[in-house]
């Protein structure tokens, strides 16, 4: 396999092209179709403006992984997309930062957010599944420890878990 198309994911422009890449315009879906389900890798916390100081080094500081679900709203068929990630409490903190580094536990957190689109780079189409924002939410309020620790419950480990749970599989059958 490519690097990169680990995790019963897709990547590439399959994955960002049509009008919704890059949040441009809304795309008009069925109503009662199924939810897109992505990971898209983005910068560390801290870290977004050195892309646009630097494009090249993005690749070097987008670790961090969020889930990213295209879903239908309203009448109209229009979608909006929901992303979810698991970081640090304090992500711009260097003593958490150095902690980490080191093997400590941080207190950590699972974020909800709304984005104009998928992003153009970095993404991975996952799978479609119905109703994964609600049962993104429900596995949020069950999700085990919210200590993070790099090799252990990170935000990749959060991803792979959620993205499991929404689209039916165990984490191995998505290796």
């Amino acid at each position: 396999r490519r690097r990169g198309m680990r995790r019963g994911c897709t990547t590439g422009w399959q994955a960002a092209s049509g009008p919704r890449a890059g949040g441009r315009g809304r795309k008009r879906r069925r109503r009662g179709s199924a939810d897109k389900v992505y990971k898209v890798r983005v910068p560390l916390v801290g870290l977004e403006r050195i892309g646009s100081v630097n494009p090249l080094a993005m690749e070097g500081v987008s670790k961090h992984i969020v889930v990213a679900i295209d879903t239908a709203i309203g009448e109209a068929g229009e979608t909006r997309v929901v992303t979810f990630d698991f970081l640090p409490e304090q992500p711009e903190s260097i003593r958490v930062l150095v902690g980490l580094l080191a093997g400590e536990e941080a207190q950590g957190v699972i974020r909800e957010r709304h984005w104009r689109g998928i992003p153009q780079g970095g993404v991975s189409f996952c799978g479609e599944a119905a109703h994964c924002v609600e049962r993104a939410r429900q596995f949020n309020a069950d999700y085990g420890s919210k200590k993070l620790q790099i090799y252990k419950n990170s935000c990749v480990t959060y991803a792979d878990g959620l993205v499991a749970f929404l689209l039916g599989a165990s984490q191995q059958e998505l290796r």
